[in-house]
Order: C-alpha cells, then structure tokens, then sequence
C-alpha cells in the first residue's frame, strides 16, 4: 500500500472495513449456508479455470455478476456478500498485491449487499421461484442490477480518482454503454438460480460453461494481441533506429487511419489491421541508407528511387507475416495518387486499395504538419487547406472529408507538442472536397483541366 497516495491508502482501507463490517451483520442472517459456500466455490472454480491475463479485455465476460445475481435469488442479500467477496478472485492476477485484493473482495461485497438489500426491499422472491411472481421478479432484477453497477462503478472510479490524483467525475458515457451488458449476464443469472431453485446446482452450474470457455478464449485472443504489438513495435524501433523523424510519426499516422476509418463506419477488425499498416507504412525505410533518410535538403533522383523503393521493400519484410496480410495493401500503395501518377505501380482512382488511400492522407496530414529538414511545419489549418487541394487529384475526397470530420472532433497531436485542437470556425468545419462523381471520372483519366495539379509533393514527406 505504500506505493498508494495517502488518500488512496485511507479509502481502500475504508472500504475493506467497510465489506468486513458487511460480512459481520449478514453472517447471523444467512438461511442457506450451504448454498453460499456452493456458489463461492463455484465462482472461484470458474476463475481458476479461466484466468485471463488483461483485466481491461475481459470485463464483459462477467461471471462474478452471473453468480452473484444467482446468489441474491438463492440466498438473499445476506448471502451475497460472500458470494461477490469471492468474485474478487476474478479480476485479481496471479503476483498482484493483496491489499488489491482485499480492496476488490470489499468493493464487491458492498456492490453485491446493496443489490440484495434493494431486491428484499422490493419483495423479490428468495428461494420461491415461480410462473406466477415473473413480473414481480422482473422488475426487481432490473433495479437491482441498476444498484450493483452504480454502487460498483463508483467505488473504482473513487480508488481510481485518489490514485492518480485527479478529480473525481461521474460519467454516464461510460456508465451507461455498459449497462445492456450487466442486463444480460444478470439474465444469465435469473436462469442460473430458476435451475438451481428447480434442478440442483450442479445443472445450474452448466449454464457457466459457456462463458468459462469464452474466457479461456479470450485469454488466448490476449496473448496472441500481445505478441502481434510486440512484433510491430520490433519493427517500427528498429526503423526509428535509422530515421529519426519516424519516431512518432508512425503512431501519428496509425492514429489518425483510426481516426479515418471510425468516421467511414470500419467494422473493429479492420480498424485494427488499419492500425497495423499505419505503424507499418514505413518499414522498408530500413532498407533505404541512412546517408539518404537523414539528408539534409533535397534528394538526387537516385536518392529519390530509394525511397521511392521503401514501400516495395516493406511487402518483401512482412509477406510472410500472417496476422498483416490484410494490411499490406496499405503498406504497399500508400504513396498511390488518384491522377495515377504516385508509385509504386501507378494505380488510378477506387483501383487503389481502401487501405492505402486512408493511409496517404493521414500520412500526408502528420508529414505537413511535422518539421523536416528542408522546410518548417505547416499549421494545421495550411494543412487542411493543402488537402482540399489536392482532392480528387493526389487524396481521396471521402477519405479527406473523413479526415477533417475527424479534425474538428478529436484535434491532432502534431510533432513534438501537445494535442492541438482544430479551430471550430465555419470555413474549417465545411470545407469543400471533390465530388464523388470527380474520383470516378479519374478511372477514365478524366482530370478537370482547371486544376494546375496538387502544391504538395508526396516525395518530399520521404527525404
């Protein structure tokens, strides 16, 4: 406890005297004794068979919230408080301090207690399961379940707030997405307790198996992600090692494909392959010299075929890698252009992987607004202003509008500063991108005569 601020250390010890006191006034009170040890050794049986190691993965999967709901319908308020004291065992990892657990243990009894007491408050049915007291059951399943996840989530976030020394703010946009999934596993519990109540508990305790081994999946799913980022960012220092001006901006760019491909509505599994291509976009620098990459002032034309190279040298690395097939495209074409005159096969308009045409304008956003050798950062504003330019012609327009969506909302870290916020003024929250009709136009190299071609050079973001 001594690495807790001293505020901290006097909440956590609060709230484990205050489970212990719990626990003291609901022992004398317990009908079933029996059925509370049952559903403790339950709860910890799941755990020790499906410890997954990333707490923050794992927290819809909540067995502790299944059985703790079941507990308060077999054994009213006064047995769930050790029922949830022993789901604490599920969000402890082996090697973490006890006065965590010990902290989890009280927080969860005193979650569980309030529960139960709102559900005999409400009359709910203990040990009477029934057709007949359905709706009465119902409704009290809802508030209580409503009074679990407050009384839970307010706990943690206090610990959290005492912790880290900022102020403490209730938040109902993290409150409430996770609501309709406390519903459900509680609904898990219902029927858990209804087979128990009408079966016997080792029926009942089948309906866990199910989401035992989607935690045990899960632990795998964590473990293999862990291994993927621990690859990818192998790579991406080794490529820092040689281009310092890669350092960031690799995480710039995959920040902000993510940032692209949220606002175009991506499903979760291709946002983040996206990722990985905007981390990966320039490992074949590595094959580049660094005499090239760290030149000051333009490059020769043969300097500037080595670079040009970088993109058909990083699908060479990464070919064989499994897990980014789907973002090699990305990485291959990033420096395609709409007109067809980008590298490294000259592709035109929609024939250019979505991936790749994300990635050219995050990319092109953080390269103008970073600082290279031969010319300062744009602002962001020139920046926006470049790519509305060049829409249609060197960017996709859709991507460039998701881009500036994106902008207003979320601000961009430009290099070597904090988070800059774009300017909420009219001109930049409408500014106007080539038509879709244009982009289809390019297939047929149908390029409007008007336009003198873009005032940004792709080329030069690599010197």
């Amino acid at each position: 406890m001594t690495a807790l601020p001293f505020k901290a250390r006097v909440y956590v010890c609060a709230v484990v005297l205050a489970g212990l006191v719990a626990g003291g006034f609901a022992l004398p009170h317990i009908q079933h004794p029996w059925s509370v040890a049952e559903l403790a050794a339950v709860i910890i049986l799941c755990t020790s068979l499906s410890d997954v190691p990333d707490v923050t993965a794992s927290r819809n999967l909540n067995l502790g919230l299944v059985v703790g709901i079941a507990a308060i319908f077999i054994t009213g308020a006064s047995g769930v408080v050790f029922v949830a004291a022993a789901s604490a065992f599920i969000w402890t990892r082996p090697g973490q301090p006890r006065v965590k657990l010990a902290f989890n243990a009280g927080q969860y009894a005193l979650s569980g207690g309030a529960g139960g007491l709102v559900f005999e408050a409400l009359n709910g049915p203990v040990h009477h399961l029934s057709p007949g007291n359905f709706p009465t059951v119902i409704f009290a399943l809802v508030a209580v379940t409503v009074v679990y996840h407050v009384v839970n989530q307010f706990l943690v976030w206090l610990v959290v707030s005492f912790a880290s020394g900022l102020p403490w703010q209730f938040s109902w946009r993290v409150l409430v997405p996770s609501s309709p999934s406390y519903l459900a596993y509680a609904f898990l519990g219902l029927l858990m307790a209804d087979l128990w109540e009408n079966f016997d508990p080792a029926t009942a305790t089948l309906l866990l198996i199910p989401l035992v081994v989607t935690r045990t999946t899960f632990a795998s799913f964590v473990d293999q992600k862990k291994a993927y980022d621990a690859t990818v960012a192998a790579l991406i220092q080794a490529v820092e090692t040689k281009d310092h001006y890669t350092r960031g901006h690799s995480e710039r760019v995959a920040g902000g494909s993510v940032l692209i491909a949220q606002q175009l509505g991506l499903r979760d599994d291709k946002v983040q392959a996206l990722f990985y291509a905007g981390m990966l976009h320039d490992v074949g620098k590595m094959g580049v010299p660094t005499l090239v990459l760290q030149k000051q002032g333009r490059l020769s034309g043969a300097e500037a075929d080595s670079v040009r190279a970088h993109p058909a040298r990083g699908l060479e690395m990464l070919g064989d890698i499994e897990f980014l097939q789907e973002a090699l495209g990305g990485i291959y074409h990033h420096h395609e252009r709409m007109d067809g005159k980008g590298y490294p096969l000259g592709l035109v308009g929609m024939e250019i992987p979505e991936f790749a045409r994300v990635i050219m304008v995050a990319d092109a956003f953080d390269s103008m607004t970073s600082n290279r050798s031969y010319r300062p950062a744009m602002t962001i504003e020139a920046a926006i202003d470049e790519l509305v330019a060049c829409s249609g012609v060197q960017f996709d327009p859709a991507m460039v509008r998701a881009m500036i969506d994106a902008l207003r909302v979320h601000g961009w870290r430009v290099q070597g500063a904090d988070e800059a916020r774009l300017p909420i003024a009219p001109e930049y929250q409408n500014r106007a991108v080539a038509p879709a009709a244009e982009v289809a136009a390019l297939a047929d190299a149908a390029i409007p005569t008007a336009r003198s071609g873009p005032r940004y050079s792709s080329v030069e973001t690599e010197a």
